[in-house]
């Protein structure tokens, strides 16, 4: 039984030997933001980036540069279109001021223009729906 302990401690100990990094040595730092790669076949073209839980939307070319941004006070929820015309179609949380939010919120469509000014505002709650 003794010879069995010492031989689990022993694998164990080189299991973590090789799965972990020297100590002292130091790692390269995993690329997380920017462009991490652009194939010489990618479409050119854009990208519309508008995160649900933040209030700006991005448009980025293929080499991962800003090309432009809306900025708006009401985050977006899960639908946003950048129309032919320029403009920006996008749903967001309405019913706030009935006390609605959190998961499922939404209940309002906005167009925005290319400075964010908002030309249409469409609001479909109230206090028994959003």
């Amino acid at each position: 039984m003794k010879y069995f302990s010492k031989t689990l401690v022993l694998f164990t100990a080189l299991a973590l030997a090789l799965i972990l990094p020297p100590s002292g040595i130091a790692q390269p730092t995993p690329v997380t933001i920017g462009l991490l790669q652009n194939d010489p076949g990618t479409f050119d073209g854009y990208v519309l980036l508008a995160p649900a839980v933040y209030p700006t939307a991005y448009l980025i070319n293929t080499e991962g540069q800003i090309v432009h941004l809306w900025e708006n006070l009401v985050v977006p929820r899960h639908s946003t279109y950048l129309r032919e015309d320029g403009l920006l179609l996008r749903a967001t949380i309405g019913g706030l001021e009935f006390g609605m939010n959190g998961g499922g919120a939404g209940g309002r469509i906005q167009l925005l223009e290319w400075d964010g000014t908002v030309v249409w505002d469409y609001l479909h709650a109230d206090t028994l729906f959003r």
